[in-house]
């Protein structure tokens, strides 16, 4: 019987053990799951903030496209510089002044501070001084170095020798 007893002990000993044991194996899976489902959350939301980021910073890019485009469209390079010219000869002809383009200078560094334009205008006075005034309210960024006006009968000539300031030399 004492025989028996301990059998019975041991086999509940054994069973117990073996309880423990896969107990232990079924809690250690747990916590690696745990783990790869704690890293998988982590990717996830470093993942959704990543596409949160992206659509804000192409809300943004989409904003200041046209900010830009008229930022860039502000400076000339040698490539443009047709455009400023269009751009004066536009201004002549909503001024209703006749404008003749007589030279442009292209320098050729930043220490000249920009090209030279040399132009004339003629027409009524008020078309002169609307040219002027118009000239000096355009998108570029220019100094005048001469202003004459000159009478003779009744039609007025405007003489003018504008730098482009707003010049972006290739260095």
């Amino acid at each position: 019987m004492r025989r028996n007893i301990v059998k019975v002990i041991l086999m509940i000993l054994i069973f117990n053990l073996i309880l423990a044991g896969g107990w232990w194996f079924f809690y250690s899976q747990i916590q690696k799951t745990r783990r790869a489902l704690f890293l998988l959350t982590a990717d996830i939301a470093a993942a959704e903030l990543k596409q949160k980021n992206i659509r804000a910073l192409t809300r943004l890019l989409q904003d200041i496209e046209q900010d830009r485009k008229k930022i860039e469209n502000a400076f000339v390079d040698e490539r443009s510089v047709v455009e400023f010219i269009k751009e004066v000869e536009r201004v002549g002809d909503l001024s209703g002044a006749r404008l003749t383009i007589e030279s442009v200078s292209l320098l050729s560094g930043p220490r000249e501070g920009g090209p030279i334009f040399r132009f004339t205008a003629t027409g009524r006075f008020g078309s002169l001084f609307t040219f002027l005034h118009l000239l000096e309210n355009i998108n570029y960024q220019i100094a005048f170095e001469e202003t004459r006006f000159l009478r003779s009968q009744n039609r007025w000539t405007g003489t003018f020798r504008v730098r482009l300031l707003s010049f972006m030399f290739n260095m």
